[in-house]
């Protein structure tokens, strides 16, 4: 194998590993492998030329097609396909047989794979593989000449990943070709102009947006020809190959033939969400004709392997642009993880759905689906009218995705028309049971309304048409709201932040005036999932069920703790599904999230629900798997390797009851147990525990987050503000200056990007933390950064290098800037206001190499500039105890139950859960027990602390004397014992933070 660089691609590259794939057939036994046989076929009317990269015979000719790199693998397949098309005829007439046919890209770099294709031939479908080796491309080679296919299919890859690979290459190759075409055209495909502009120009800017809309137009495309071939199948299959016929090979290379010969007879019928939007007109170029034969070649192999409509479902999903759907705040949901939602929630063939944030469908195809299955009486044809007409409804604020969510609810019976389906474009937050969608309804949903448009000469917002999607080519029939049976979503998680201010303050005015129990529900920042779930409690009937997908910390979470006891107090809780295998069950986030099921009905005193977690990610779950879930979840069983299950009550998911998240670590048998163990210390210790909150306010301390948040830190030019302690701390791109020397007079300060140096006066400087991150011990006398207090030469030099002048001045001007109150100025008044002697942080990756301190500690005061809390108050033996318990084995064994977990090992200390979390209580202390705790602390103060893992892992030194030093304060004497709690503890932990990590898995 080559050095990877070492081919200049192209023809070279393609050469030279065809060479080597027909030396090592010839190893594999096919002496007869080479490139030299040249073929007379007939094309376009006349005889011409066909030399295949390699043949070789042997019961048949057999062919291959390679090129170089993964890019080129529709090309490949083109290529295959054409070789079979022609010299099969031309075979026949020299009396040969046409073999096995071959495609096979090469990979032009170490991530890239080699990729397989065999060819359909009558009785088999097209197979697909990803090998590492070429030696395995030759073996698998050899296996399908050899008749081996039983074999070899077992070996295939999974077409999700094939269809999804395909589809990207053909939807990239056909974006190469817009180039030309103006932009405002394709805007025009997606709402037009103000849409953009409103909602997608502060995400999606310069030529990311160009892609955007490219992107967007050649997915559209080829979701326009698969949607389109695998319609043409089922009729075919159906009997009736006249009314959507096959599409000829002459029609391959031609978008404008397409459209007009194809896609306009389902326009005519059907199916106006996909057609109704011409996309043909804009590939018009040689090498769109080029992309388009290539993809239609692909998409003709492929559909015959999409005949399970999850399947289906899960490729029409990924159709639409990531870079779309993620500023939109638009992840959709696994396919199985919708399909155990649903089983868990349609409790009758007659209930009635409702998605609010309805995407591309998913969750209403997965709801249709256990419809189907309870169904008993009618046919499936009168059934599917049914569901479409009447029963299951969808609405969603984006068009494309709405349109996809009708496509694949109609994907259940393509050849069945119906009059209409209830799929709407809509605000759904805007919508009360009595209501109507209408036609002729505004574009955007209120939140878009609210952005400026970022006109020269005007600001107002443009109204859009939207509402109904047609499913035929009648004129679309508006449809009433009612309350439903079932709310099945999930919903978008956008921030307060992040939601428009005019927006989320109407949304929050809206709910407020409707119920009490709403206005009391929408508390703090919340987040938009608060609004959907009283939005579910709009539309359902009394005794009805809400399912939902949720981020994890709307069940721990400050923010949402009114949110919780809502639906505590008001609904009777079925089941809550956690991930072990992956803490995500929406596609494209690693974001922890929680699957919900509740019915509309006040919980009996003592009402119990379940917890399961899977342990597989939903990816890899059977179908049969799933359905097994679902059934452990109504026996309250677990299945060994599949899921856990947990019955608790339903109080035990308040704030000050154990949690979501101490439920889902008592799952885990090893941090049960240490939990289990350490309440039974508390109970008899030799020094009282007691709340941290209760002893906050007892001792009347002073616990402040962070006085500046992110955004108003970059008020003032961070960039040269902050000097790090080491390289290592200084982690992102904002961090400039490293710490390059000094003495009593002068600090020296380092640019990493430029090497230039940067001498301030001593007094210019004082002691900061920028990050917990890399904090070697948690006692950090020189460890801190540095923050720069007052302006002067070289922070002027330094700004004007690193933001430019203009910018620099504006930033010096609010760093000097003084009022009646910062007669120091303000920015050193910022400073004075968050500095504090104690502090511990609040966001942690508990798996990350530089998580290794929680809380630190120095005698002279340092500035908080990072997301933690300040504790003032304590004497300085008290905050040497505090810093010691935050660090302890004890303390994360009690907050792991209250952590606030947002994606994977990522979690949050929030201060009302810290709150909670039991303390020894300082003021039972002897001046023995002090005597301990300052020796404990200075024998540690300097000690190096290895990350948490490996603390863990290895039962490191500083954390066992850290742990055996408190077990003792806590009154147990004996050392063996103190060593096995210590095992206990630790293991208890460990299970825990490795559970989130592989939990990260995509």
């Amino acid at each position: 194998m080559p050095e990877w660089g070492s081919l200049k691609g192209g023809k070279e590259a393609e050469n030279y590993w065809n060479s080597q794939l027909v030396e090592t057939l010839h190893k594999e036994g096919f002496p007869s492998a080479g490139f030299e046989r040249i073929f007379r076929i007939r094309k376009m009317g006349r005889e011409v030329q066909s030399k295949p990269d390699i043949t070789l015979t042997n019961g048949g000719v057999h062919i291959v097609s390679g090129k170089f790199g993964a890019r080129k693998e529709l090309e490949a397949y083109k290529s295959a396909d054409e070789y079979k098309e022609d010299i099969g005829p031309a075979l026949k007439r020299i009396r040969e047989n046409l073999g096995e046919v071959f495609a096979v890209t090469y990979p032009a770099s170490r991530s890239e794979r080699f990729h397989l294709h065999v060819l359909p031939r009558e009785g088999r479908r097209e197979l697909s593989f990803t090998l590492e080796k070429l030696e395995d491309v030759a073996k698998q080679i050899s296996s399908t000449i050899q008749g081996l296919i039983a074999e070899i299919e077992r070996e295939a890859e999974p077409v999700l990943e094939e269809a999804r690979r395909l589809l990207r290459w053909g939807a990239d190759d056909l974006a190469l070709s817009l180039r030309d075409v103006k932009l405002s055209d394709l805007e025009s495909i997606f709402g037009g102009h103000d849409f953009f502009q409103s909602l997608l120009r502060p995400r999606l800017k310069g030529e990311k947006r160009a892609e955007a809309l490219r992107l967007g137009a050649a997915y559209l495309f080829v979701n326009q020809v698969l949607f389109y071939v695998l319609i043409s199948q089922a009729a075919e299959e159906a009997g009736d190959s006249t009314a959507y016929p096959s599409i000829q090979s002459r029609h391959f290379s031609s978008p404008e033939n397409l459209h007009g010969e194809y896609f306009k007879r389902v326009l005519l019928k059907n199916y106006e969400p996909i057609y109704g939007f011409n996309v043909a007109r804009f590939f018009s170029d040689e090498r769109a004709s080029l992309a388009c034969e290539n993809l239609v070649r692909g998409v003709l192999g492929l559909a015959p392997k999409l005949d399970v409509p999850e399947i289906v479902g899960q490729v029409f999903q990924s159709l639409i642009p990531l870079d779309i759907r993620k500023p939109l705040g638009a992840h959709y949901t696994n396919p199985r993880a919708a399909v155990l939602l649903a089983n868990l929630a349609v409790r009758s063939e007659r209930d009635t759905v409702l998605d609010p944030a309805c995407g591309s469908g998913t969750l209403l195809v997965a709801a249709y689906q256990r419809k189907l299955e309870l169904a008993t009486d009618e046919d499936g044809v009168a059934l599917h009218r049914r569901f479409l007409e009447k029963e299951i409804t969808g609405i969603d604020a984006m068009a494309f995705s709405a349109h996809l969510a009708a496509v694949n609810l109609a994907l259940q019976q393509p050849l069945v028309e119906t009059r209409h389906v209830r799929i709407g474009t809509a605000d759904s937050t805007t919508k009360r049971p009595g209501m109507s969608v209408h036609p002729t309804e505004a574009a955007l949903p209120r939140e878009f309304q609210q952005v400026p448009l970022y006109h020269p000469f005007n600001h107002r917002v443009a109204k859009k048409k939207r509402g109904t999607v047609r499913i035929s080519g009648k004129a679309p029939t508006s449809f009433l709201l009612e309350s439903v049976d079932l709310v099945i979503m999930n919903p978008p998680f956008t921030s307060w932040g992040n939601m428009g201010r005019a927006y989320r303050e109407s949304l929050k005015k809206s709910f407020a005036n409707e119920r009490r129990e709403y206005k009391d529900a929408i508390y703090w920042l919340t987040s938009q999932q608060t609004f959907f779930m009283l939005l579910a409690d709009r539309f359902l009937k009394k005794d009805g069920v809400v399912a939902s997908v949720l981020p994890l910390t709307t069940f721990t979470g400050k923010a949402f703790e009114p949110l919780l006891r809502f639906f505590v107090e008001n609904y009777t809780i079925k089941a809550i599904v956690l991930g072990f295998g992956r803490t995500a069950f929406s596609e494209d986030t690693n974001l922890a999230e929680a699957l919900l099921v509740a019915q509309k009905t006040p919980p009996k005193r003592g009402s119990r629900f379940r917890v399961l977690a899977t342990l597989k990610p939903p990816t890899e779950w059977t179908l049969e798997e799933t359905q097994l879930i679902a059934e452990a979840c109504r026996v309250g069983r677990g299945i060994d390797g599949l899921v856990k299950v947990l019955e608790t009550s339903q109080e035990s998911l308040l704030p000050e009851q154990e949690t979501l998240s101490g439920l889902l670590a008592r799952l885990q048998e090893d941090y049960d147990e240490a939990r289990r163990e350490l309440e039974t210390i508390f109970q008899s210790a030799a020094i009282p525990v007691v709340a941290w909150g209760e002893l906050r306010r007892r001792k009347e301390l002073d616990v402040k987050r962070w006085v500046l948040g992110s955004e108003h830190l970059y008020h003032y030019g961070p960039k040269a503000l902050f000097a790090y302690r080491s390289e290592e701390r200084a982690l992102k791109r904002t961090d400039r200056l490293v710490y390059h020397g000094g003495d009593d007079a002068r600090v020296i300060f380092r640019d990493i990007v430029g090497g230039r140096l940067y001498t301030f006066p001593t007094k210019a400087v004082a002691p900061a933390i920028r990050r917990f991150s890399y904090l070697t011990s948690f006692h950090v006398h020189g460890q801190t950064d540095f923050v720069v207090v007052r302006p002067g030469k070289p922070l002027e030099e330094a700004m004007k290098a690193f933001y430019g002048d203009e910018q620099a001045n504006t930033f010096l001007s609010r760093i000097r800037k003084r009022t009646k109150k910062d007669t120091g100025g303000r920015w050193r008044s910022r400073v004075s206001q968050g500095s504090t002697r104690l502090s511990f942080g609040r966001r942690f990756d508990l798996a990350a190499p530089g998580t290794r301190v929680f809380a630190c500690r120095n005698d002279d005061p340092f500035f908080l500039a990072c997301d933690g809390f300040m504790v003032k108050g304590l004497s300085p033996r008290e905050e040497k105890l505090f810093t010691l318990w935050m660090n302890s084995t004890l303390f994360l064994t009690m907050q792991l139950a209250r952590l606030a977990i947002t994606r994977g090992t990522w979690v949050k200390f929030e201060k009302s859960f810290v709150d909670r979390t039991p303390f020894p209580d300082f003021d039972r202390l002897t001046e023995e027990n002090w005597t301990a705790v300052e020796r404990l602390y200075d024998n540690l103060k300097d000690a190096e602390w290895k990350s948490l893992i490996e603390q863990l892992e290895t039962d490191e030194e500083s954390r066992a004397r850290l742990d055996d030093g408190l077990l003792k304060l806590m009154g147990i004497d004996d050392g063996d014992e103190r060593k096995r709690i210590r095992d206990v503890l630790r293991s208890g932990v460990l299970c825990v933070v490795e559970t989130l990590r592989k939990s990260m898995r995509k």
